[in-house]
């Protein structure tokens, strides 16, 4: 885009003129060098202090606190500083400037499937940052995933239900502590807290009631310390546990359907506080939008299993609306818990939206009321039937499309809309003194060029006057006789006239020197204008009009006359 209207005005100019043409390529030479000297100074600010950063990791995982003198706690800080400097020497590795790309931190229980979802999500990862089996069987304190797109830091379950007095050091304060120092400007973009739907499914409103608890603690503990407010993004994972979820969903095989996201964005505004009763609208219609893509669906009478009976089948597909439904109170506990607590403290936690996803196709659904009714636990029956593990659904476009294109959700401000008010003011106003700046400037570079222009406006005007022009001669100094007429006065003005060889004397000696042309209209005149050049060519014709030309034509005529020769011969 840049060189397509370097080009177009390089196009417009050189119709204008040859020597606007050059005063516009040498602009853009200028503009072009500054924005690479621009480039390479924040290039060479970005490597020292990426090398700072690096030497103050080095010293902080070889220090050892003095407040703490707990070896095994020792020891886990320890590797948990050396992952963190790994990370980042990886992230270093190919380039990258540590501001370049947004992070977000991916959060929940142990063994809810963050790292199967982080994995799966399908948004490509650049080959030898990391290993793509890193986390199969468990994360001990987090892995780094380096996308094209942002960086997810997958934190281990046991981080986030960390449970510590107040003021002393865990893993999880050291991990914020390290995001903080690495990245001060903007230690995270985001958070995807991922709540399993097994928990919805089994853990009694006790459970949830004490698990969100240690969230809503957390996630408090993350705002004090990066003192940023950020989105959070609510994953319902493994969601292939919930009865009817995979008769429902088992006959989407086009890959763009099974990438789409499914779930609900909140439309608040950032300060809004969290509001339950849009979370209950929210899943009541997603019950309404199941139940009715159902009735489509029952419509058809041929199994999807050749072994089984359409009948078999609906049973299964029919359930998946009630599921959802059944989860709702849970869930509403848990976000109620973790949102509810914070809406109103001093930054309270911003709930972007409720996602569903699951990663993989395995184990057993859950069925809560088949297990009561048979008196077992829901771990306790048997499983249906074999699925196609290696399945996920609505992974994709919540990533690409919703969590990463949303990288400018956090800020520090505890009261964005004033924020943008007061910066729409700030813009404003100065918008207002700029304008304001250009008219004062522009009225006195008027006054200026007025001033300049009009002590010789005057001779300019009689130099146009039809009056004084007789075909091509203007006011000649000379007659056909040879007769002198330069005493012949010229009217400059109502109380002003010369005689026309002053007029001449005064015309050349303005036009010789150059028009003080005040700054705010040099481009104008240097572009189009070209005042001085114009200046002194005026004054010839006039001069020629006046002066050379009478003068040569009478003593032409004289010379035929005396000579007897006619105008044929001349």
């Amino acid at each position: 885009m840049a060189a397509l209207c370097a080009i177009a005005v390089l196009a417009v100019t050189a119709m204008i003129d040859r020597r606007a043409l050059l005063i516009a390529a040498a602009g853009i030479v200028v503009v072009v060098v500054a924005m690479v000297l621009w480039q390479m100074y924040l290039k060479w600010t970005g490597h020292k202090r990426s090398r700072a950063l690096s030497s103050q990791l080095a010293a902080h995982s070889s220090g050892t606190p003095s407040a703490i003198h707990d070896p095994a706690l020792l020891a886990t800080l320890d590797r948990l500083r050396e992952n963190f400097a790994r990370g980042i020497q990886k992230f270093e590795a190919v380039g990258k400037d540590l501001y370049s790309l947004p992070w977000y931190i991916v959060c929940g229980e142990p063994g809810s499937g963050k790292t199967e979802a982080v994995r799966r999500c399908k948004v490509g990862f650049p080959p030898g940052l990391q290993d793509e089996m890193q986390g199969a069987g468990g994360t001990i304190n987090m892995h780094w995933w380096v996308t094209n797109y942002a960086v997810l830091i997958d934190t281990a379950g046991k981080l986030l239900f960390q449970e510590a007095p107040p003021g002393s050091t865990t893993e999880w304060t050291e991990f914020l502590s390290l995001l903080r120092k690495t990245r001060p400007n903007c230690p995270i973009n985001g958070l995807l807290l991922v709540i399993p739907s097994e928990s919805l499914i089994k853990d009694s409103m006790d459970d949830i009631t004490a698990k969100a608890g240690k969230i809503a603690r957390q996630l408090d503990t993350i705002q004090r310390t990066l003192d940023v407010r950020f989105p959070v993004f609510v994953l319902i994972t493994k969601c292939d546990k919930i009865v009817g979820f995979r008769e429902f969903f088992s006959g989407v095989k086009d890959p763009q359907l099974q990438d789409q996201m499914t779930g609900w964005s909140n439309p608040a505004p950032l300060d809004t506080p969290f509001q339950l009763e849009a979370v209950n609208r929210h899943l009541a219609e997603v019950v309404q939008r199941i139940g009715r893509r159902r009735l489509g669906m029952l419509k058809d009478p041929m199994p999807t299993d050749h072994g089984k009976r359409r009948a078999d089948e609906v049973d299964s597909l029919f359930a998946l609306a009630g599921s959802i439904g059944a989860l709702a109170p849970r869930l509403r506990k848990y976000l109620e818990t973790i949102f509810g607590t914070s809406a109103q403290a001093a930054k309270p936690l911003f709930l972007r939206g409720i996602y569903f996803t699951s990663a993989l196709t395995e184990g057993k659904e859950l069925d809560t009321e088949l297990a009561a009714a048979l008196g077992l636990s829901e771990d306790q029956l048997p499983a249906s039937k074999a699925w196609e593990r290696e399945r996920s659904f609505f992974l994709k476009d919540l990533f690409l499309q919703k969590v990463f294109k949303e990288r400018g959700l956090v800020t520090r401000a505890t009261n964005t809309t004033k924020l943008i008010k007061t910066r729409q003011r700030i813009i404003g106003a100065v918008v207002a003194a700029g304008a304001l700046a250009v008219l004062g400037i522009s009225y006195a570079g008027y006054k200026a060029l007025k001033t300049s222009v009009g002590s010789e406006l005057a001779y300019w005007r009689a130099g146009a006057k039809a009056e004084n022009w007789a075909g091509t001669r203007w006011r000649p100094i000379v007659n056909g006789r040879l007769e002198y007429t330069g005493n012949d006065v010229v009217q400059l003005d109502v109380n002003q006239e010369l005689p026309i060889m002053q007029f001449h004397e005064k015309l050349q000696a303005q036009a010789g020197a150059d028009l003080r042309i005040p700054a705010v209209f040099k481009p104008i005149e240097s572009l189009a204008m070209q005042a001085n050049p114009r200046r002194r060519q005026a004054q010839r014709v006039l001069f020629e009009a006046s002066v050379i030309a009478p003068v040569v034509e009478a003593n032409r005529d004289r010379l035929i006359n005396a000579s007897g020769w006619s105008a044929a011969d001349s």
